[in-house]
């Protein structure tokens, strides 16, 4: 059985938002981390931190990432990277229909 660990998405000034594991050595105090849940595999956690807040990856510290996920990525050096935020909903639109006091 695989065991769940928890991660944390922590906000880095000149790397943006990164996706840590529990026991990083990188892991920000307790006031500047957001805790996104206990996953059983880091694209799980990416997954779940990607749906509440935008430009979020993975700490090259702690989450190393298989060749077979992200080949391009594991390799290439990490860009500085701009503040991130969470996305925008959209706002229902209304639809609004005539009524009719009298009976025609």
């Amino acid at each position: 059985m695989y065991k769940a660990t928890k991660y944390y998405v922590c906000d880095h000034a000149r790397r943006g938002l990164l996706l840590h594991t529990a026991g990083c050595e990188q892991l920000p105090g307790i006031d500047s981390r957001a805790f996104i849940g206990s996953m059983y595999n880091h694209s799980q956690a990416l997954t779940v931190a990607a749906a509440q807040y935008t430009n979020v990856h993975y700490c090259p510290c702690c989450i190393t990432v298989n060749e077979t996920t992200e080949p391009e990525k594991s390799k290439a050096a990490m860009p500085a990277l701009c503040r991130a935020t969470k996305p925008k909903r959209k706002k229902p639109v209304k639809i609004v229909e005539p009524v009719r006091h009298f009976p025609l």
